[in-house]
């Protein structure tokens, strides 16, 4: 008995440690920017804006920025950039006035591939508010990722309104191992409005994972079925 579960446990040990799915490194720098505006009645135009890149090293970053006119119509932008995670907020009130908020925060980094299938996997939501029909909402998530120079996908998808969102995006390629691989991703919230308030918050979290290969997991299987055979054997010899 003692043979069977040490064999079975080498079994799981060997398919695990050689094709179990597993986080890729992505080297590379965050970028945060972010700018509001609101015109009043005379024409008068209130702005700011903030930028801000780090290491990944100094994380998390974040930015903000506000503007408030004489009429009390506000515009505030926020980001956030955590490692394998990007924030991007943007809130307007604009009473009698027009009031916008941007923000946007990309990732650009670079990651060696181990071999095989490789994954990108985005986990996306959107939670936006809209108070009447001058108010506008958008969230935009770019990505793409290439390999030696080579493209291989680029997309940009736009998402607007008021319906709370939450999607995953999954992508997998079968690459050779040591490829240099890039990876950018940017997301980007807009809020504008007259005489109203919106706000509009948007996420994403992003990984690269080395994918199991089919032929390892059914060996894996195997040995668990292997365990649980043998354990209830000595649960019922008792």
């Amino acid at each position: 008995m003692k043979k069977t579960l040490c064999f079975t446990l080498l079994i799981l040990a060997g398919s695990a440690s050689v094709s179990w799915a597993a986080p890729v490194a992505l080297n590379g720098s965050y970028f945060i920017g972010g700018g509001v505006s609101v015109l009043d009645g005379a024409g008068n135009l209130f702005s700011d804006n903030f930028t801000d890149t780090s290491p990944p090293s100094t994380l998390p970053l974040f930015g903000t920025t506000s503007v408030t006119s004489p009429l009390n119509s506000s515009a505030i932008s926020f980001a956030i950039a955590d490692q394998g995670i990007l924030v991007a907020a943007s809130d307007t009130v604009g009473l009698g006035e027009f009031a916008t908020a941007t923000t946007a925060t990309n990732f650009s980094g670079s990651f060696i591939t181990p071999g095989g299938k490789t994954q990108l996997r985005l986990d996306f939501a959107n939670d936006a508010f809209a108070g009447n029909a001058d108010s506008i909402t958008q969230a935009l998530l770019s990505f793409s990722l290439a390999g030696d120079g080579n493209i291989l996908f680029n997309e940009d998808l736009l998402f607007s309104g008021t319906d709370d969102q939450e999607q995953v995006f999954l992508r997998t390629f079968d690459l050779p191992a040591g490829l240099l691989g890039t990876f950018d991703i940017t997301l980007s919230s807009l809020s504008s409005d007259f005489n109203s308030a919106a706000n509009n918050t948007t996420s994403v979290g992003f990984r690269i994972d080395a994918v199991p290969e089919p032929a390892t997991l059914p060996i894996l299987l195997s040995g668990l079925g292997l365990l649980a055979f043998a354990n209830r054997k000595k649960v019922g010899a008792r």
